[in-house]
């Protein structure tokens, strides 16, 4: 659907249960290239590229072949589409929950990967019903101003070292209002995921958010940013865990969370979230904002793979 035209349909020539193991392979690949690979075939500039190496063939092969088969079964169909699009809004299904549609690609001539972020922005809804809401909540946020202060949570019950150079950075950025703090997400009981706080019993809840005695305000919050939230992969449909936190802090109040689709690293976590704070202080839209700031994380070499650069999602108000 483009603001355009009506709503257009295409299929896809592939089966979901074959879809689903390519959503899987890919996963499993996010997490088969060392660090130390990384940084090695980035600073020779063969990062992606076939150089008859050991190292391509078991740690980058497996997630680039999974990023061009997911492009070419996804985004191919309706290319013509995405090519005039400067942001697209992804609503997911069942296990593409799980994918950064955003980090599918396409190989260059010279044997590397074009990514769709280094081109296009990128938000993602729960389901498509919740503009009408977005809309109002963004318009209360709006008329809040930029005078509230930052709330950041971070490194409460120490794990997260990296953590707390990132709030001490994003303190001295800037005064709007936002969340940040580690989260936990419950793939069985959605309404079950929590912020970790410190204290007792330290967990704030999505159920406490909304429903129970809490039954907490977000009015004029912009952004919610679960910056190390935990997603783990299960027998189950992945679209209730997104969709309760995005209804939860939509209906508190609050139009955006941005979270992350896998346990992140906590080094290139604090890159991505100073250079996303930073791009946000500077007037752009939260959806750009990400893009250049994954773009920013993507450019070092330590974290060129998209295990490091790609796992936040904006979700919910992309303006």
């Amino acid at each position: 659907m483009t603001r355009d035209a009506g709503p257009s349909i295409r299929t896809v020539a592939i089966k979901r249960a074959d879809l689903v193991k390519l959503v899987m392979q890919y996963r499993e690949a996010l997490s088969s290239a060392t660090e130390q690979s990384v940084l090695d075939r980035s600073a020779r500039g063969v990062l992606w590229k076939d150089d008859g190496k050991p190292d391509f063939k078991s740690d980058i092969a497996p997630i680039k072949d999974a990023t061009i088969s997911l492009y070419n079964a996804l985004i191919a169909p309706v290319q013509a589409e995405v090519d005039t699009a400067d942001t697209l809004l992804i609503v997911p299904a069942g296990e593409l929950y799980y994918l950064p549609i955003h980090a599918l690609g396409r190989a260059t001539p010279d044997g590397s990967l074009s990514f769709l972020i280094e081109q296009k922005r990128f938000a993602y809804l729960a389901s498509a019903d919740l503009l009408n809401a977005i809309a109002s909540v963004r318009i209360v946020a709006n008329n809040h101003g930029t005078t509230h202060p930052l709330l950041a949570l971070g490194n409460p019950d120490g794990s997260l070292p990296a953590a707390s150079e990132e709030v001490s950075t994003l303190g001295r950025l800037f005064i709007n209002a936002n969340i940040i703090t580690h989260g936990m997400i419950n793939s069985l009981e959605p309404k079950e995921s929590y912020l970790l706080l410190a204290g007792d019993p330290g967990r704030l809840s999505v159920k406490d958010i909304v429903e129970d005695n809490f039954k907490l305000s977000f009015n004029g919050t912009r952004i919610v940013t679960l910056s190390a939230c935990e997603t783990n992969i299960g027998g189950f449909d992945p679209s209730a865990v997104y969709s309760s936190l995005s209804r939860a802090f939509t209906k508190a109040g609050a139009p955006t969370v941005v979270a992350s689709l896998w346990s992140v690293n906590d080094t290139s976590t604090k890159e991505t979230m100073t250079n996303f704070y930073k791009e946000i202080v500077a007037g752009q839209s939260k959806a750009e904002a990400m893009r250049r700031a994954q773009l920013a994380v993507m450019h070092d070499q330590r974290f060129a793979h998209p295990y490091y650069w790609a796992p936040f999602i904006v979700l919910g108000d992309w303006k």
